[in-house]
């Protein structure tokens, strides 16, 4: 669980780094491209590559021959198939949000216009939407 949330939060600086350069800056300059840049070259090692590396493998390959068979065939097994099928599904979101990430970086890199996805109050009330 440690060492999960530990490679987790690797990237979490750099994204607010990334976030507050976009804010004071503005979105046209390039440092706010090596920012992101920076960001996701660490997301993408660690929970891309680490994560599957050491904490998949560890619960998937090392603990299994951790335990006694007694051990494995009480709770042990249904703890290893829950955890793994989380650890999987886990692993799974971060590379589909590797997508989005990378979307973002070519539309910077290109110069267009990345927009900003903040809903408002207004947005979300019925009373403020405008009628077309």
């Amino acid at each position: 669980g440690v060492l999960t949330f530990f490679i987790f939060n690797q990237s979490n600086p750099l994204l607010h780094l990334s976030k507050l350069v976009n804010y004071t800056l503005g979105a046209e300059g390039s440092l706010n491209l090596i920012a992101f840049l920076a960001f996701t070259a660490v997301y993408f090692v660690s929970r891309i590559v680490l994560l599957p590396a050491v904490v998949i493998r560890s619960t998937l390959l090392d603990l299994p021959g951790a335990v006694t068979p007694e051990e494995w065939s009480g709770a042990v097994v249904y703890t290893w198939y829950t955890t793994n099928a989380l650890l999987l599904a886990l692993w799974a979101l971060n590379v589909w949000w590797l997508g989005p990430i990378v979307r973002v970086i070519a539309r910077s890199a290109a110069r267009k216009e990345v927009k900003d996805d903040v809903i408002t109050v207004e947005d979300a009330s019925p009373a403020g939407k405008k009628e077309s």
